[in-house]
């Protein structure tokens, strides 16, 4: 009998362990993908070898200093999307990938522009509306502002609560807050430029530059000295109005243009594509190729600053300034 009751014990004790165990592992299951959430994003490799990670709005480490923006087909993708670098290249960042910024078949063949705060994308999609899409990069959503055709020349204000751009041949001003749309005054352009540091608008016309108030009071005029056409992966303004880089070229717009640099003549291969003017006007930065270059204005010197396989970088802009 004694012998009974110690198997049915023993019995009693194995079958808790077992209990105990399975809840155990049980237990070890269900925190497991939980902490593989809580893990920091690791590098994400694409074909050929780039690795990157996927821009988190409003992070100290990755907006404490200015950055260069970008729009890049990466290899295996179709489309272009948004991405950053640190002004020597490194720190490859996604900002926002196609399932964020499309739906169907939709493309962008025109200039997107970023707001001051680093918080919103606005683009024009090439469907039959003609559709103007903001993208809220703390949300992650998608809305479609207006519709209508003409090169819209998106430009923000300071203060990020807005944005210009041309709407079938009007100029207008959208409001992010209300969605409100108005009219305003008449500033004809191939592309125009909000230039926060003079309070002022920089309109790009046949042959010139115009400088006008906010108010569309016309300040002054600089005549460059040769006609030309113009569109934003060829030229750009500075922030401050004071250097034009236009077809591989780069002028100082004072009272009369002054030319700094001749790429047609002084080197052929430096085109300046998709230009972006760095801190303080001594650099430009654009792209060539598969690579992000650096072209010092002083000297002059080019040089290569990433190489992003798989097609050339454009609509190159500095953010975070």
């Amino acid at each position: 009998m004694m012998n009974q009751v110690k198997i049915a014990l023993l019995c009693l004790l194995a079958t808790g362990i077992v209990f105990s165990c399975q809840k155990q592992k049980q237990e070890e299951e269900r925190e497991r993908p939980r902490q593989e959430e809580e893990q920091p994003a690791e590098p994400r490799p694409l074909k050929l070898g780039v690795d990157f990670h996927e821009e988190v709005f409003g992070d100290p480490t990755i907006f404490n200093a200015p950055r260069l923006q970008f729009w890049w087909e990466p290899p295996g993708t179709k489309r272009y999307s948004a991405w950053t670098v640190r002004l020597d290249g490194s720190d490859l960042r996604r900002t926002a990938d196609e399932k964020l910024l499309y739906l169907g078949d939709e493309t962008i063949t025109q200039d997107p522009a970023r707001s001051p705060d680093n918080r919103y994308l606005i683009f024009p999609t090439m469907n039959h509306k003609h559709e103007k899409i903001l993208i809220d990069l703390k949300e992650r959503t998608r809305k479609v502002i207006a519709e209508g055709g003409g090169r819209p020349s998106f430009q923000w204000l300071p203060d990020s609560t807005g944005v210009l751009f041309y709407l079938d041949g009007d100029l207008i001003k959208y409001e992010v807050a209300t969605g409100k749309i108005s009219m305003q005054p008449e500033i004809v352009s191939y592309d125009f430029y909000l230039l926060p540091e003079k309070n002022q608008i920089a309109a790009i016309r046949a042959g010139r530059v115009e400088f006008y108030s906010w108010d569309a009071k016309l300040l002054r005029t600089v005549e460059i000295g040769w006609d030309f056409s113009f569109s934003r992966n060829a030229g750009t303004i500075s922030r401050d109005g004071a250097l034009l880089v236009l077809m591989g070229r780069v002028f100082r717009l004072g009272n009369k243009p002054e030319l700094l640099f001749n790429g047609h003549a002084e080197s052929p291969s430096i085109r300046l594509d998709d230009p972006a003017v760095g801190p303080k006007n001594k650099v430009i930065f654009h792209g060539t190729g598969e690579h992000l270059h650096e072209f010092s204005i002083a000297n002059p010197k080019d040089r290569k600053i990433r190489k992003l396989p798989g097609g050339r970088p454009c609509w190159l802009t500095l953010i975070n300034l």
